[in-house]
This record gives structure tokens, sequence and C-alpha cells, in this order.
């Protein structure tokens, strides 16, 4: 994947624990960066999410990505971040079509 900006490159895993009986995806940049998400599969949508992440002087939140198989075929891609339950942003709303 590349950022918007184009200053971020990066790849993902996508990977089925067999231990917790969970989906998981890795998350790399060429910054180092990372976000490790875990979850499960619900009728037509993944549902993943990061543990809780900390910030300084501020409520800890969390990544939840939801991607949702569509009766068309397009799958759409939305990444939420929460704070005490509640969506305080939409990071990524996308998408994606077969070519």
């Amino acid at each position: 994947w590349t950022s918007s900006n184009g200053q971020f490159t990066g790849s993902s895993t996508n990977f089925f624990n067999a231990q917790t009986q969970q989906w998981n995806q890795l998350w790399i940049d060429n910054t180092g960066a990372h976000l490790y998400l875990s979850g499960e599969r619900k009728d037509n949508q993944m549902i993943l999410a990061s543990n809780e992440i900390p910030r300084e002087n501020d409520t800890p939140y969390i990544n939840r990505i939801t991607w949702t198989l569509n009766k068309d075929g397009t799958v759409r891609q939305l990444w939420e971040i929460l704070a005490e339950g509640e969506v305080i942003n939409v990071a990524f709303d996308g998408l994606y079509r077969k070519k």
C-alpha cells in the first residue's frame, strides 16, 4: 500500500491463528511503524481491531477495520478510530472493485 500523500509505503499480511481461532493482520510501513489487528468474520464482514493504544495526556484509542463484501462483489473497507467505545475518527473509507 501507499499513503495518499505518497510519503508512506508498506505491506500487510493476513493469517488465521489456529491457537486463538482468530484472524490477524499485521501492517508494517517504510518507517518501521506497525499495527497488529485481530478479530473474526461475521456473515459478510471481517472485523479486526487493535489493542488499546496509549496516548500521552489523552484517552487511549483502538483501530477497528471492517471489510464488508457487498452483493455486487465490491468490498468496502472502513477504518475507524475508537476511544471509550465511540468512533472519534474515520481514517479510511474505501471501495474495492475487481478489474
